[in-house]
């Protein structure tokens, strides 16, 4: 991504989660469902932002291209790791990066008992980032791994980015996040998976010449 690049996705950032603010209250309002977490859909969606779910899909991964290796195969990456190791750094990283956030930003979780926003003070848990909503950790987490797939694999981006979406969608439904939060994390995401690409720790699928770069 060129500098061009990078100031255009900042914009967008930008305006994507002030536009996810304005909508914030009224999505509290019209998107929690009620029981939506006992659904199968609803877990699997979810299960999304945990980390070590990418950390099995990784391990897979890289069993996969050892295996092409060894057999002469072509492999995504420069070595048989690579792909394995670039989707669980997508992940850990998207988390680390909201897990951080959410202790700048302090912004605590939706309460029905307040009508907007709530911060918590700096030297109130200053180190503890329970009960802090911005940016979502489970989303960013989904979106780390989706945007390192994306990267890798950029044919199935629309399931990539559903699962990410997915993921931010089953934290709305059980009111445990703003829109913004959701919104935040997928920007949040992106730039922490554009960086681990330009220093070459997400790989490039073959024949790759746009996108994440």
């Amino acid at each position: 991504m060129s500098a061009r690049g990078v100031m255009v996705f900042g914009v967008i950032g930008v305006l994507g989660i002030g536009a996810s603010m304005v909508v914030d209250r009224w999505a509290l309002d019209a998107l929690v469902v009620e029981g939506a977490g006992r659904e199968d859909w609803n877990r699997a969606l979810r299960v999304c932002g945990y980390v070590p779910t990418w950390i099995v899909v990784g391990i897979v991964m890289a069993l996969l291209d050892t295996r092409r290796l060894r057999t002469g195969a072509g492999i995504v990456g420069r070595h048989a790791l690579a792909r394995g190791i670039g989707v669980v750094l997508g992940a850990l990283a998207g988390g680390a990066a909201a897990e951080v956030l959410k202790l700048v930003v302090r912004r605590a979780r939706p309460d029905p008992e307040v009508a907007g926003y709530a911060f918590r003070a700096f030297g109130e848990g200053t180190f503890d980032s329970g009960g802090l909503g911005f940016p979502s950790s489970h989303t960013a987490v989904a979106f780390g791994a989706a945007w390192s797939l994306q990267r890798m694999h950029p044919e199935a981006r629309v399931v990539w980015i559903a699962l990410g979406a997915g993921c931010g969608a089953t934290r709305l439904m059980a009111g445990a996040h703003w829109a913004s939060d959701v919104v935040g994390a997928a920007v949040v995401s992106y730039a922490v998976v554009w960086a681990l690409g330009r220093v070459g720790l997400v790989p490039v699928g073959r024949g790759r010449e746009d996108g994440l770069r």
